[in-house]
């Protein structure tokens, strides 16, 4: 079948974006309709190279080289040494993922006959706290984001992770919602995770150095401190007044922060992994008796979803954002949240809830299986990736008023008509 969408996609490694990226990567990989040419700026090769690997096309764009003195000079080069070797191909989509990408953007839209597709993957913390705590916007200073008004504006379509963001750039950036879609983020599919026996999780325990008769309270992430950490280290010290024997587990880098002092009187029970493979991560996973979710300021996180998948039951921060994921006492328990002391602009989970909602996890295996249960169910719902890859799809064909079948029946996709199946419903 001939490909009716030339898809650029240019990835970016940061947090949940890098999962994300090669997510979609692998499904559109997979997908007769796409012809996948994936961007790689910066890289290593010595010089412009195209490897065409069949459904993919991998095109590396060598570092700027000395000659070159800033930034924006180097993205004009790798955009006129794309143009020189694709301009030919009809029905390109350039898909973006950040907004520090907004001069390759430009740049693109410049060059191309293009359609250029924005995901939004992050929001500023304060707009977590002004939905929280119910602040009218009209007490909040101007606090637009130069780069991220730009490639708002620039993109012929927008993809948001959660309603919590199409309804702030509608607000706060007047983006209409004829050309933002809410597909929330998929995970690939695994066999349902069951519940291990106490055997199988000793196994996995001695082999990963912990302590067979620990109980495990996991987080996993990045260490900076927007992410709730501090909260959840002097939480755990109120776990440990209940459970002498639990482990609290950190797995993560980049902090930015020295956690350890947090730790005085509990050292020997926090354990900080540092950046875990997957295959180790998911270990983990599998003999934790505890997920933690505690961020200030969150939207769909990959890190919620993968916990969901391995059936652990989960603590998280009662978010705008993770609301979407997560119902109280059905698939999680949604901790408070409070105005932080140090930002009065951003919220943060009430330790004194957060210790006590992990506690109640510990003691009542009942309701800790019932959440396990309702949360796997959730993740092969709502966030599977074909989900997210199909609905992803569908916003590259209505960028062209293309058509897509699925399943037999052919459904229009058309981005000037609110309301379609992949687009905000309206109020």
């Amino acid at each position: 079948m001939t490909p009716v969408i030339n898809l650029f996609f240019v990835p970016y490694s940061f947090s949940g974006v890098t999962t994300y990226c090669q997510a979609l990567m692998d499904y559109f990989s997979r997908c007769e309709k796409v012809k996948m040419h994936i961007v790689r700026t910066s890289s290593d090769k010595p010089e412009f190279t195209v490897v065409d690997r069949g459904s993919v096309t991998e095109i590396f764009i060598p570092k700027p080289s000395s000659e070159i003195d800033n930034q924006a000079k180097y993205i004009d080069q790798c955009v006129l040494l794309l143009y020189a070797e694709f301009h030919h191909l009809s029905r390109i989509v350039f898909h973006f993922n950040m907004k520090e990408c907004i001069d390759m953007a430009k740049a693109v839209s410049r060059r191309f006959r293009c359609k250029i597709v924005y995901t939004l993957h992050f929001l500023e913390s304060h707009y977590s706290a002004v939905k929280y705590l119910g602040i009218p916007m009209d007490q909040i200073d101007n606090r637009i984001d130069i780069r991220q008004q730009q490639m708002l504006a620039l993109a012929n379509h927008i993809i948001c992770v959660t309603y919590f963001a199409s309804e702030i750039i509608k607000d706060w950036y007047g983006v209409s919602l004829s050309k933002i879609s809410v597909i929330h983020n998929g995970i690939e599919s695994i066999p349902e995770h069951r519940i291990l026996s106490w055997k199988e999780k000793e196994d996995i325990k001695t082999s990963l150095g912990v302590q067979t008769h620990e109980r495990i309270i996991l987080y996993a992430g990045r260490l900076n401190r927007n992410k709730g950490i501090y909260c959840l280290i002097r939480a755990f010290k109120e776990v440990v007044i209940h459970f002498p024997k639990s482990r609290l587990i950190i797995a993560g880098g980049c902090s930015d922060y020295d956690y350890h002092k947090l730790c005085k009187g509990i050292y020997d029970k926090v354990t900080f992994a540092g950046n875990l493979d997957k295959e180790t991560l998911q270990s983990f996973y599998k003999i934790a008796d505890v997920g933690v979710v505690p961020s200030h300021f969150e939207q769909c996180s990959y890190v919620a979803i993968e916990m969901m998948q391995f059936g652990l039951p989960i603590v998280v921060s009662d978010l705008p954002g993770l609301k979407e994921l997560f119902e109280h006492r059905q698939n999680a328990l949604l901790c408070p949240l409070r105005r932080s002391a140090n930002n009065l602009l951003m919220v943060e989970p009430d330790i004194s809830s957060l210790g006590k909602q992990i506690v109640e996890l510990l003691s009542n295996s009942y309701l800790a299986s019932g959440l396990s249960m309702h949360a796997q169910k959730k993740v092969r719902e709502e966030f599977s990736l074909i989900k997210m890859g199909d609905s992803t799809l569908g916003v590259y064909l209505s960028s062209y008023n293309l058509e897509k079948n699925i399943g037999g029946n052919t459904i229009s996709y058309n981005t000037t008509t609110p309301g379609s199946h992949h687009n905000i419903p309206k109020k």
